[in-house]
């Protein structure tokens, strides 16, 4: 009885159970510490993504600005017929210069200051070619 007194044998069921209960505590605690390194690695993913985009956005903002400028002015152009508008008015004042231009007599010598009547604007004071190898 002395011998089994000193001997400290408990049942091989028990210290396998605390055997697997020490195990899976260490393998639970670094599941959870791999959990918290993936959340921070993903974390410091986005934020360099999300730093790169700024920085690319910053890069090309006066590209962007222009070509939305471009975009906006094409769509006033194109919306309502705008361009034949702006096309046909410069063509009637094209058509009213050179009728004008027309009117206006050229003076044989240069410098003479001349004054003619025209039906459309009235007086024009007018100086004649600059040289005499101006045609008018």
């Amino acid at each position: 009885m002395t011998a089994e007194a000193f001997r400290h044998h408990v049942p091989s069921r028990a210290v396998g159970l605390a055997l697997f209960k020490q195990t899976l505590a260490c393998i639970g605690k670094t599941l959870g510490y791999v959990r918290v390194l993936a959340a921070y690695a993903s974390i410091f993913i986005v934020s360099i993504a999300t730093l790169a985009l700024i920085e690319i956005r910053r890069a090309n903002l006066k590209d962007f600005d222009a070509l939305i400028a471009i975009l906006e002015q094409r769509e006033l152009y194109f919306t309502n017929k705008r361009l034949e508008q702006e096309l046909t008015s410069l063509a009637r004042n094209i058509a009213q210069y050179r009728q004008l231009d027309t009117a206006l007599p050229c003076s044989g010598k240069p410098g003479e200051h001349v004054t003619v009547q025209t039906d459309a604007m009235g007086t024009v004071p007018e100086i004649a070619c600059g040289s005499s190898s101006d045609i008018c």
